[in-house]
C-alpha cells in the first residue's frame, strides 16, 4: 500500500514548482529529462532479468498548458528476442504545483481544486508473428476448444491509465483508472481511496534529488486510509458457435452438474446463489463479469484489518458498503464470504 500511495503522489514530481499556474516549455523539457531518467532507472533495475523495452525514449512538448510526451516504435525484448512491438507510449500531465513549496496535503488539495490529472497509454501492442504461430500451434494441439482465440492473437492490445484527485474536508481522494483492451475483450478497473491530512504530510519529497520517502514511521497506513470505491468490468465476446455448444452442454448436463454441486455444498441458500450465477454467466455470446464495491460511509482500513471476528467483519461490510457481482448483490456475496471465512 505504501508503494501505491507513493506512486500516486509522485507522478507529479517531475514537473518543477512554479509561481505561475502556467506550464512553460522549459518545464516540459524538464519533465522529459525526468521521465527518460526514470526509464533508464527501470532498465537498470531489470538488468539480469533479460527484459528490455528497446527504443523507449520520450519527446515532450507543451500543448495548451499540458505536457504531452510520446515515444514511438518500441520493442519488448526477452533474452534479446522480440516478443512484441509497441506503436506508441503516450503520457499527458499537468500536475504542476503553482508555489515554490508546500506540504503534500497542500499540493494534492491544489490538484483537486484545479482538476489536474495524469494520463498514460500504451498503444497498438502487437505480438510477434513467430510467437503468434507458436501460441496458435499450442492451442490447436492441446486445447482446440479455445481455437476461437487464435484470430485475436494478431489483434492489437491497448493499455490506458488515468490519475486525478478530489478533496473533501481533511480527506484527499486518489482516483485511478486502468483499462486493458484486446480485440473482443476488455478489462476496466476504477479504484479510489481516501487519505487524511496526517498521512499526506508523512511523505517528504526532495525536489533536488527527486527522491521521496515515508518520513513519519509512527503513522500507520491502515489508520489513515479508507477504501471508497472499486469497479471492475471484464467483457469477452465469444463466437456464436462456441456459446451455442457450451449452452447445449450446460442444458444437457444441468441435472448432473447441479447434483455434483449439491453433494459438495450443503447450504441450500449458497447452492442456489452459485447455480444462478454460473448458469447466467454467459448471455448473448458474451461473458461479462462486473464487480462493484462502493462505500456508504468512510471506514478506516484498520477497522477491517484488525477485526478477527468473521460475523462482525461481515456486519461492518454490510453496514458500510454496497457490493455487486453481476446479478448478485451485497446479501448474496456476504453469504459467499461467510462460507469462505
Amino acid at each position: 500500500m505504501k508503494k501505491i500511495l507513493c506512486c500516486s503522489m509522485l507522478l507529479f514530481t517531475f514537473l518543477s514548482c512554479s509561481n505561475d499556474d502556467k506550464i512553460t516549455q522549459e518545464q516540459a523539457k524538464q519533465f522529459e529529462l525526468g521521465l527518460n531518467k526514470q526509464v533508464k532507472q527501470i532498465a537498470l533495475f531489470n538488468q539480469g532479468r533479460n527484459v528490455l523495452l528497446d527504443g523507449l525514449n520520450f519527446n515532450c512538448n507543451l500543448n495548451n498548458n499540458l505536457v504531452s510526451c510520446k515515444s514511438e516504435n518500441v520493442k519488448l525484448l526477452i533474452d534479446n528476442v522480440a516478443i512484441a512491438t509497441i506503436g506508441s507510449v503516450v503520457v499527458e500531465n499537468n500536475l504542476i504545483y503553482g508555489k515554490d513549496s508546500g506540504s503534500y496535503f497542500d499540493v494534492l488539495s491544489y490538484f483537486a481544486k484545479e482538476k489536474r490529472y495524469l494520463k498514460a497509454s500504451i498503444n497498438n501492442i502487437k505480438i510477434d508473428t513467430q510467437l503468434q504461430q507458436l501460441l496458435a500451434f499450442y492451442i490447436a494441439l492441446f486445447n482446440d476448444k479455445l481455437s476461437f482465440l487464435i484470430p485475436s492473437l494478431s489483434k492489437d492490445i491497448n493499455l490506458e491509465y488515468f490519475l486525478d484527485y478530489s478533496k473533501k474536508d481533511e480527506l484527499i481522494q486518489t482516483n485511478m483508472k486502468y483499462a486493458v483492451m484486446l480485440a473482443d475483450a476488455y478489462l476496466k478497473t476504477d479504484t479510489s481511496f481516501k487519505i487524511n491530512k496526517n498521512l499526506a504530510n508523512a511523505y517528504k519529497y526532495d525536489i533536488t534529488q527527486q527522491i521521496a520517502s515515508f518520513e513519519d514511521k509512527s503513522i500507520k497506513i491502515e489508520d489513515n486510509i479508507y477504501l471508497t470505491n472499486v469497479n471492475a468490468i471484464f467483457n469477452l465476446n465469444l463466437p456464436e458457435a462456441f456459446t451455442n455448444g457450451l449452452n447445449e452442454y450446460l442444458n444437457e448436463n444441468k441435472d448432473t452438474l447441479v447434483e455434483n454441486m449439491r453433494n459438495k455444498i450443503k447450504d441450500e441458500e449458497l447452492l442456489n446463489i452459485l447455480q444462478g450465477f454460473l448458469f447466467n454467466l454467459i448471455k448473448e455470446n458474451t461473458v461479462k463479469l462486473e464487480f462493484s464495491f462502493k462505500s456508504k460511509n468512510d471506514v478506516l482500513l484498520s477497522e477491517f484489518a484488525n477485526n478477527k471476528n468473521p460475523d462482525e467483519l461481515i456486519k461492518k461490510i454490510e453496514t458500510n458498503y454496497d457490493i455487486k457481482l453481476n446479478e448478485l448483490v451485497t446479501k448474496d456475496l456476504l453469504i459467499l464470504l461467510k462460507n469462505i471465512l
